[in-house]
């Protein structure tokens, strides 16, 4: 990785050949991509994203970090301590590139210092060409067999995260971007913020990520109707779970639903707006 700093710009990029293709540009777009208070707020961790383009194939995405859930309202993209997210998404994102975890190739993490310590973060990736995410795949209504295969790489690329060591800090269906070639499909995993790397995940461990990514479901009933439990049942096979431990982690999911849907509900008409 390499290390750059130019007024109060700190960036970790991937390397020093990223710097010098992209250094330039991302200035100019860091410059401009401050958050205005008017903008609408989201359940998301991202921001609207800005595109460099270096050509037809070569694309990359600048996204700002912004705060989620309740605490937006007190900051929405102001971040303090000496933990800077940005450089320790792109060390784990890295980690998970580099071990042949389906992922957006990371390329810069960068951070733009403010006063009293405070700072706004970017990540810069490269961008995934036709892609949408999971929930939104999903309410396309996919035939049974698209579903199917779905299901199965998503649950692969789940499974991959995991056998390198990686949990997923936020593991929804904003976070898996499908890109489909044909009539086939390839399944990425995004959002390295947070995330921890650790030489093998326990059971434990992967049981809590995989019931994450089940209640994140249940969080939408349009998306909800569109899985039922045997759509469950084989992509929890589709990972590598057997019979007994598929019953427990469905009954594992429903009830970690159940006592999250009254903070669903809070903030859903806090938000301003229904679920979808």
């Amino acid at each position: 990785m390499y290390t750059e700093k130019r007024g109060n710009l700190e960036i970790l990029w991937k390397d020093e050949g990223y710097a010098k293709l992209l250094g330039p540009s991302l200035d100019l777009e860091v410059a401009q991509n401050d958050i205005p208070s008017s903008m609408p707020r989201s359940n998301e961790g991202r921001g609207p994203s800005r595109f460099i383009q270096q050509s037809p194939q070569e694309i990359f995405r600048i996204r700002p970090y912004l705060r989620g859930g309740m605490i937006q309202y007190f900051s929405r993209d102001l971040f303090w301590g000496p933990n800077r997210r940005p450089f320790d998404e792109l060390r784990i994102s890295l980690q998970a590139y580099q071990n042949g975890v389906p992922t957006a190739e990371p390329i810069a993490g960068v951070v733009k210092k403010m006063w009293g310590g405070f700072y706004r973060g970017y990540w810069v990736s490269r961008e995934i060409p036709h892609a949408q995410n999971l929930s939104k795949a999903l309410l396309t209504h996919p035939n049974a067999t698209e579903k199917k295969e779905i299901l199965q790489i998503t649950a692969s690329a789940t499974r991959k995260m995991h056998d390198a060591g990686i949990f997923h800090a936020d593991l929804h269906l904003g976070n898996i971007v499908l890109q489909k070639n044909g009539d086939s499909f390839k399944a990425y995993l995004i959002d390295f913020d947070r995330a921890k790397a650790r030489n093998s995940l326990s059971d434990k461990d992967r049981m809590n990520n995989l019931i994450r990514f089940y209640r994140s479901v249940y969080k939408y009933p349009k998306i909800q109707s569109e899985l039922s439990k045997e759509d469950w049942g084989f992509f929890f096979e589709s990972y590598g779970l057997k019979p007994l431990e598929i019953q427990k982690i469905l009954k594992e999911g429903d009830q970690s639903v159940r006592r999250h849907s009254l903070s669903w509900w809070l903030q859903m008409r806090l938000l301003g707006r229904g679920k979808t």
